[in-house]
């Protein structure tokens, strides 16, 4: 369903007392106040036009949560569709008075199913490192394939600071070795442009990152402290078209434990350039319909942009069993400084 679909809402009154349990049963679903003092959760479901917000009462949104293209809370205006694996991936984005709620991925399972094998390359991002006049892909091509996505228009125009979105499917992992290396997903919420993020050139430096030498310093300028997430460090891991990415080394991946799922910062040039779930392959694919999971995201002191920015950041397999997201959630205002 395009941007466009028509989308309504409507308030069913449901009698008093049904506010017990509703937390219990519906985990983030939104309450809102109903008619006559009761409470009730605000529901998304398809409809002929497109997509409904219905106001319902617990055991009604219960059920409707279980049903084809229903999910919980307000109704989401999505970006583009683009095709990943056997399937299809688009942004989306929820709002509560005007400010966003969850910014994300939604994608039919299939999308998880026809991804390229690993030591496979797009050719997209290759250099001729040994200087013998042809690209080796086994060697001198970063592994992995981009999905760019636009976000839904109406986040763009009413909120910030995230100006586009970027997947990487990664079969084979990346470095570290030893700690990166399960086959996932990196997902990608960019503050930084998309021009700007292109220029960072393909060059001999940072490895199998494959960057240019000057662009792979500019990379590593420090953050300022305030601006750097707690527990946050630079570990030279910059890449190609992509920036440097600071890690947070407390993560239990580090410490014996197998990597899952992290959340990584961007940098370029002294600035925070993106958010950045990444989260195995096989994690996502052990999700069981009405799974959802949310991790708290370590936040600065300060930031440099003033904006909406998240708190925390989740992987949901729907009750429908349709499909899954990965978002960016619990959003909160904060000034630039």
């Amino acid at each position: 369903m395009s941007p466009s679909h028509r989308r309504t809402q409507r308030t069913w009154l449901t009698a008093a007392g049904i506010a017990a349990g509703i937390c219990g049963l519906l985990g983030t679903v939104a309450v809102l106040p109903a008619a006559s003092g009761a409470e009730a959760v605000q529901v998304c479901r398809a409809t002929l036009d497109g997509e409904t917000t219905d106001t319902v009462g617990s055991a009604e949104a219960d059920s409707a949560l279980d049903t084809a293209g229903a999910y919980a809370g307000p109704c989401a205006e999505y970006g583009p569709a683009v095709k990943v694996g056997n399937g299809r991936m688009r942004t989306y984005a929820q709002f509560s008075k005007g400010r966003p709620t969850t910014l994300g991925f939604v994608f039919d399972r299939t999308a998880l199913t026809g991804l390229p094998e690993p030591h496979t390359t797009d050719r997209k991002d290759c250099y001729d490192v040994n200087g013998d006049g042809r690209i080796d892909p086994a060697t001198e091509c970063i592994h992995h394939q981009s999905y760019p996505f636009d976000l839904p228009g109406t986040y763009t125009k009413k909120s910030g600071p995230f100006t586009w979105a970027l997947v990487n499917w990664n079969a084979e992992g990346h470095d570290p070795q030893g700690v990166y290396t399960a086959p996932h997903f990196d997902f990608h919420f960019y503050i930084q442009s998309r021009k700007d993020r292109d220029a960072i050139r393909v060059g001999p430096c940072a490895g199998p990152g494959l960057t240019d030498c000057d662009d792979f310093a500019t990379a590593r300028k420090p953050v300022p402290a305030k601006y750097t997430a707690p527990d946050y460090a630079d570990f030279g891991a910059v890449v190609a078209k992509m920036g440097n990415h600071l890690i947070d080394g407390t993560g239990p991946e580090f410490h014996g434990r197998p990597f899952t799922k992290a959340f990584l910062y961007g940098n370029y040039d002294g600035g925070i350039t993106f958010y950045e779930p990444m989260i195995t392959y096989q994690w996502l694919i052990d999700l069981k319909p009405g799974d959802k999971v949310c991790t708290p995201v370590k936040t600065p002191a300060a930031f440099q942009q003033a904006g909406d920015y998240p708190t925390s950041y989740c992987a949901e397999y729907r009750r429908n069993g349709k499909e899954m997201t990965v978002s960016l959630n619990d959003f909160v205002t904060r000034r630039a400084g």
